[in-house]
């Protein structure tokens, strides 16, 4: 949905302007290029408002894991996968 919503919206907003207006074919091609970056712009909005939405129904515990060897004198967490 990341990646395709916002080109889906970019195409859209190409398709509504060229269609709104009608004028010559240079003209029509920047007000087409204009509703595009138009659409790619509430495209991200509208993203980035369900991305909080989600956000806030399912909330996330981030849990920092190191990545290099801990020594043996380390404690590590329970649910820490290198703990086992």
């Amino acid at each position: 949905m990341v990646f395709i919503f916002p080109l889906i919206m970019l195409m859209l907003g190409y398709w509504i302007a060229m269609k709104l207006v009608h004028t010559s074919d240079y003209t029509s091609q920047s007000v087409g290029i204009l509703g595009a970056a138009i659409g790619l712009v509430i495209g991200y909005i509208v993203l980035k408002r369900i991305d909080r939405f989600w956000a806030k129904r399912h909330p996330v515990d981030a849990v920092l894991v190191n990545y290099t060897m801990p020594s043996p004198d380390d404690e590590l967490p329970a649910n820490c996968p290198l703990s086992k």
